[in-house]
């Protein structure tokens, strides 16, 4: 990627300060990132695009001392981040009809989708704990594996595992008690 980042930059002085800047503090970004994100293939994702801003504003910052660079590049990265994981929340808010489906046909819930409205399914799954709606998004709807779920809430695989088997168990009875199914 480094070849990619110099090739954007238009004189070779530029390159050199740049290619000093990446190797110097490219592990340091790269940590930083991951400590917000705690998952190995986001964290590569989001040191790309905070590097590839870095290179396109480069020009105005090699005027710049090097702790006001290294300062804005923490800045990318940390909001980089951060803009990460609330579209990813965002996306889990406005499940489809299809991702419910997906959700609930374990528990052979389909048939009951077919008659009642989506919006009523969103608000079940919305109403139940965090610990509980969460885990079951990212098993369902971003097809996670229990162990990358267990990384990315910072618990261990058997909780995890038992969350989505109590979130299933909880969503039927909500659905239940509501009348849905």
């Amino acid at each position: 990627m480094l070849f990619l980042y110099l090739s954007m930059l238009e004189n070779e002085n530029t390159r050199i300060q740049f290619e000093r800047i990446y190797r110097k503090y490219y592990d340091g970004v790269y940590r930083r990132i991951y400590k917000i994100l705690k998952n190995k293939q986001d964290t590569e994702d989001i040191s790309q695009e905070t590097w590839l801003k870095v290179v396109k504003h480069y020009t105005i910052l090699e005027k710049k001392g090097e702790a006001t660079v290294i300062a804005y590049i923490m800045r990318i990265a940390k909001n980089e981040s951060v803009s990460l994981i609330r579209r990813r929340q965002k996306e889990a808010q406005y499940m489809t009809h299809s991702d419910i489906q997906n959700v609930l046909c374990e528990e052979d819930f389909f048939s009951a989708l077919e008659h009642h409205t989506e919006e009523a399914i969103i608000d079940c799954i919305k109403s139940l704990d965090a610990a509980y709606s969460d885990v079951l998004v990212y098993h369902y709807l971003y097809h996670l594996p229990i162990e990358a779920i267990s990384e990315l809430l910072e618990i261990s695989e058997d909780a995890a595992r038992k969350r989505i088997s109590r979130g299933r168990a909880k969503l039927a009875a909500l659905l239940n008690r509501e009348g849905i199914i």
